[in-house]
Parts: C-alpha cells; structure tokens; sequence
C-alpha cells in the first residue's frame, strides 16, 4: 500500500506511474486492504489497467464504499462489453448513482443521456435538473450548454450562466450576454460586450453594433455615439463574412439622403449582395428593380428568379 501510493504521487525521488502504482495497489487489496481498492477505483485510469476483467472486482468494491470515478470507469466498461455488472445493474444505474453522489462528470453525462435518449428515454425535465446540477459545480461544458438551450428557448435565467461564461472571451457568448444586457437596458454594459463580440470578428455582433451606432439621434444609445459611418464600418464587415442582414442594412444605409456618402449604385450593390445571400426581402427588392428595368435584355426573366427566391422563403409580395 505504501509503495503504491508513493507511485501514484511520485514521491522519494520516484516518478509517477499509474501502472506500477497499481501493480502494488492491487497487491495489497489482494491482501485484505480496503483503502487500496478505493484508492484504484479513484485514482487509477483506465488506460492503466491492462485486464478490466481482473480489476473489475477492485473497482466494485470502490464504487459501493462511494468512489464516483470507480462507478464512472466500470460503467464505460459495462458500455464497451469488457465486464458483465452482473447482479442486475446497468451503466445506466452506475452513471445516476455518481450523479447523485455529487460527480459533475456524472451529472453531466446523465443529462446529456436524458437529453438525447442514451441509455434511457428522453426527458428533457430530467436533462435540465442534471445539466444545472452539474453546472451549479462548475462544470464548463454543462454551463455552456445550460446557456445554450435557455438562450434558445429565450429563457431570462440564460443571463446567469452567460455572465459565468463570458469572461472567458468566447465571442458568442460576449454578444449574447450583450443582447440580454441590452434587453434588459443595461445599456452601458450590454454596448461593452457587444463591441467586444464585434471586435473579435463575431458577424451578429458586428451587425448589433453598427445597428447600435445607426440609431436616429433623438433615441441615441447611451454611451454609442451616433455615426452612420461607423455603422457602415461595422455592417461592412459582418457583410464580407455573408450576412445578409448586413448587406441589407447597407443597402439602406446607401439610400439615406441624411447620410452625407449617400450612393444610389452602392445601395443598389449591397442589395444585390444581400440578395445573393438569401435575404428574402432583398431578393422581392432586386426583382421589383429589374421588373422596372425590363426593357433591357432578359431583365424580366432576372426580376422573376428573385421572385420566385424571395416567394420560396415565403414572402408574400413577391408570390
């Protein structure tokens, strides 16, 4: 037992190795020492143990004196058809008996077995009571996909897990947390984020923020100056990674006579770009203007493709 745990921490000038510490730890367990059987069903991974068969005894014992990782590792081994559980336990009961005890790997795995139908029936109650459990632990991949789902489900609890996750950076979460911020009209801090988001090449950010800056004047945004320059700047660039809701805004941005770069042929340009990119509004536009054209060449068989575009997305100006 003493050699072994000297091999699992690497102590007394010894390197750590897995293998050999169970190579002792397995030996003392033989000999009646309980403490080495949780200590294997702990700390010893799978890829340590050279014949599950043999060790899943070991990892048994563990798992009932309450080793979730033991639980974890028997249950992939019941999963991949190394081991017979025996005795009427499944992976499955091995998973949720780990959640319960507090795993946050455990809580995780089971909600994403709810939630996808693995090993039990579906249940999306279930997936969320595990998902925020093993969220409300730290769990990081939990939190996202807890954020995940409430932000498409429009749920404002979303705004909690979002706060947690957007000092890491991640530019979608940045500009959804900025979303909600704003909503909520917080707008100082939601501008923040949002600009952030933008900065880090996140298109729906960058339409946001150049929607943000394309506010009339007499209902400016506190904090974002109003400059249809700057919201061009921004639609720009949220157009070149295809957004068609830029390319559109542009369109219109072009055709203000308040906006002092104002340009029929750009305008027209950025329709046609938002077009191509499926905007269905911009395609009725673009085949109403060639319909208007059509004394040139085959203008009217071009009006009638982007109407019959625009009326397949369901647009009922354009059927």
């Amino acid at each position: 037992l003493a050699l072994g745990k000297i091999y699992l921490e690497g102590r007394v000038g010894l390197r750590r190795n897995n293998a050999t510490a169970y190579y002792w730890l397995q030996k003392a367990a033989a000999n009646g020492v309980s403490e080495a059987a949780r200590l294997i069903g702990a700390e010893i991974s799978e890829a340590s143990v050279t014949d599950p068969v043999s060790a899943a005894p070991l990892y048994e014992q563990a798992s009932r004196s309450g080793v979730t990782n033991a639980s974890l590792t028997l249950a992939d081994w019941s999963l991949a058809g190394i081991v017979d559980l025996g005795s009427g336990t499944t992976a499955i009961d091995l998973i949720h008996q780990a959640a319960e005890q507090g795993d946050r790997r455990a809580q995780l795995r089971l909600a994403m077995c709810y939630q996808n139908g693995d090993l039990v029936s579906p249940d999306e109650r279930q997936a969320m009571h595990w998902l925020e459990r093993a969220a409300e632990q730290g769990s990081l991949a939990a939190q996202t996909a807890l954020a995940d789902h409430l932000w498409k489900n429009g749920n404002p609890a979303v705004v909690r897990w979002l706060e947690a996750l957007a000092s890491r950076g991640d530019p979608e979460t940045c500009y959804r947390y900025g979303s909600v911020l704003l909503a909520d009209g917080r707008t100082r801090e939601g501008t923040s984020w949002i600009q952030r988001a933008a900065d880090h090449g996140h298109p729906e950010a960058q339409l946001a923020y150049g929607l943000l800056h394309a506010t009339p004047r007499d209902g400016k945004i506190e904090n974002v100056p109003h400059s249809y320059k700057k919201a061009a700047f921004w639609f720009e660039k949220a157009s070149r990674q295809g957004l068609a809701q830029a390319s559109y805004e542009l369109s219109r941005l072009y055709a203000l006579r308040s906006f002092s770069l104002r340009d029929s042929g750009m305008a027209r340009r950025y329709l046609e770009r938002a077009a191509e990119q499926g905007h269905a509004h911009a395609q009725y536009l673009t085949g109403r203007a060639y319909w208007r054209l059509r004394v040139e060449p085959d203008a009217d068989v071009v009006a009638v493709t982007w109407l019959v575009r625009a009326s397949r997305q369901g647009h009922d100006a354009a059927a």
